[in-house]
């Protein structure tokens, strides 16, 4: 079974963000196929030199990095919404699949489990 954890909040407002990554490292730790999708604010957890301290959140951000290590390896975002905060993949702390709407949601549709965060 493939499970897509589906990322659409910003990193601090609440700690949806959080729980998501969380949840993918767990299921990274039994071995299970896990692809994480962003999209909406969503895409702001991945940008780089984020600081949470500064408004008294814990910065999670940075355990993206460990998604390897838990071979969570296909990462998708949506364009639009990189567009939408004038994103590009260089402000991103890790390396993503940046896709159209119609290919981030064939790959969506291939997942059986989706967990909207």
């Amino acid at each position: 079974m493939i499970t897509a954890i589906i990322n659409q909040s910003s990193p601090y407002q609440t700690q949806l963000g959080r729980e998501a990554l969380d949840l993918a490292l767990v299921l990274g730790t039994y071995e299970q196929d896990v692809r994480l999708f962003f999209k909406d604010a969503g895409v702001l957890q991945l940008m780089k030199e984020q600081n949470g301290e500064a408004i008294g959140s814990k910065d999670f951000t940075s355990t993206f990095k460990a998604l390897d290590l838990y071979e969570i390896e296909q990462v998708y975002v949506l364009d639009q919404s990189l567009n939408d905060y004038g994103l590009t993949a260089n402000d991103l702390t890790i390396d993503t699949v940046i896709v159209d709407a119609p290919e981030f949601y064939a790959q969506l549709r291939q997942c059986q489990c989706q967990m909207r965060f």
